[in-house]
Protein backbone atom coordinates (compact mmCIF):
# COMPACT_ATOMS: atom_id res chain seq x y z
CA UNK A 1 0.00 0.00 0.00
CA UNK A 2 1.53 3.28 -0.86
CA UNK A 3 1.83 5.87 1.52
CA UNK A 4 1.35 9.63 0.96
CA UNK A 5 4.13 11.89 3.24
CA UNK A 6 2.27 14.44 5.73
CA UNK A 7 4.68 16.96 3.95
CA UNK A 8 2.98 16.10 0.58
CA UNK A 9 -0.35 16.19 1.92
CA UNK A 10 0.28 19.33 3.48
CA UNK A 11 1.65 21.12 0.10
CA UNK A 12 -1.42 19.64 -1.55
CA UNK A 13 -3.91 21.02 0.83
CA UNK A 14 -1.93 24.61 0.42
CA UNK A 15 -2.66 24.46 -3.20
CA UNK A 16 -5.98 23.42 -3.18
CA UNK A 17 -7.00 26.29 -0.86
CA UNK A 18 -4.75 28.90 -2.82
CA UNK A 19 -6.57 27.77 -5.49
CA UNK A 20 -9.68 28.34 -4.33
CA UNK A 21 -9.20 31.60 -3.33
CA UNK A 22 -8.10 32.32 -7.01
CA UNK A 23 -10.85 31.33 -8.47
CA UNK A 24 -13.33 32.19 -5.97
CA UNK A 25 -16.37 34.49 -7.76
CA UNK A 26 -16.68 36.43 -4.61
CA UNK A 27 -15.00 39.83 -5.23
CA UNK A 28 -12.12 40.75 -2.15
CA UNK A 29 -14.49 44.05 -1.24
CA UNK A 30 -17.31 41.96 -0.68
CA UNK A 31 -15.64 39.62 1.11
CA UNK A 32 -14.06 42.70 3.14
CA UNK A 33 -17.64 43.80 3.35
CA UNK A 34 -19.23 40.77 4.88
CA UNK A 35 -16.53 40.63 7.96
CA UNK A 36 -17.41 43.96 8.51
CA UNK A 37 -21.04 43.37 8.83
CA UNK A 38 -20.66 40.60 11.05
CA UNK A 39 -19.21 42.91 14.04
CA UNK A 40 -20.88 46.32 12.02
CA UNK A 41 -23.22 46.08 15.33
CA UNK A 42 -20.43 47.05 17.48
CA UNK A 43 -19.17 50.16 15.13
CA UNK A 44 -19.53 53.60 15.71
CA UNK A 45 -17.90 56.62 14.44
CA UNK A 46 -17.23 57.73 18.46
CA UNK A 47 -15.63 54.39 19.02
CA UNK A 48 -13.32 54.47 15.97
CA UNK A 49 -12.77 58.41 16.47
CA UNK A 50 -12.22 57.57 20.10
CA UNK A 51 -9.72 54.69 19.61
CA UNK A 52 -7.73 55.93 16.29
CA UNK A 53 -7.90 59.76 16.29
CA UNK A 54 -4.47 60.92 17.71
CA UNK A 55 -4.52 64.39 16.45
CA UNK A 56 -8.10 65.10 18.26
CA UNK A 57 -9.74 66.96 15.40
CA UNK A 58 -12.61 64.69 15.03
CA UNK A 59 -11.41 62.45 11.37
CA UNK A 60 -9.45 60.24 10.62
CA UNK A 61 -6.67 60.81 8.44
CA UNK A 62 -4.74 58.33 6.42
CA UNK A 63 -2.06 58.50 8.48
CA UNK A 64 -4.06 57.87 11.75
CA UNK A 65 -5.35 54.82 9.96
CA UNK A 66 -1.99 53.59 8.46
CA UNK A 67 -0.29 53.77 11.97
CA UNK A 68 -3.35 51.68 13.41
CA UNK A 69 -3.30 47.98 14.41
CA UNK A 70 -7.15 47.52 12.62
CA UNK A 71 -6.64 45.75 9.12
CA UNK A 72 -10.26 46.12 8.36
CA UNK A 73 -10.00 49.81 8.74
CA UNK A 74 -6.62 50.22 6.77
CA UNK A 75 -8.49 47.81 3.66
CA UNK A 76 -11.44 49.96 3.38
CA UNK A 77 -10.10 53.08 3.97
CA UNK A 78 -10.31 54.26 0.66
CA UNK A 79 -14.27 52.84 0.19
CA UNK A 80 -14.95 55.11 3.27
CA UNK A 81 -13.39 58.17 2.17
CA UNK A 82 -15.75 59.47 -0.05
CA UNK A 83 -14.43 62.67 -1.18
CA UNK A 84 -10.97 61.24 -1.69
CA UNK A 85 -9.58 64.07 0.78
CA UNK A 86 -7.18 61.49 2.50
CA UNK A 87 -9.50 61.63 5.77
CA UNK A 88 -12.96 60.05 6.87
CA UNK A 89 -15.33 61.88 8.92
CA UNK A 90 -18.41 60.87 10.55
CA UNK A 91 -20.92 61.86 7.58
CA UNK A 92 -18.76 59.38 4.82
CA UNK A 93 -18.35 56.19 7.80
CA UNK A 94 -22.09 56.31 8.48
CA UNK A 95 -22.74 56.60 4.96
CA UNK A 96 -20.44 53.33 3.94
CA UNK A 97 -21.65 51.37 7.07
CA UNK A 98 -25.25 52.03 5.49
CA UNK A 99 -24.04 51.20 2.23
CA UNK A 100 -22.79 47.53 3.87
CA UNK A 101 -25.87 47.02 5.59
CA UNK A 102 -27.79 46.10 2.57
Amino acid sequence: MNQISLVKTTILVAVLVSASFLISAEPVKSKLNTTINNVKEEISFAKVISKFDKNKDGQLNQLEVTNSTNVLLKKAFNAIDLNNDFSINEAEFNTYLAKIKK
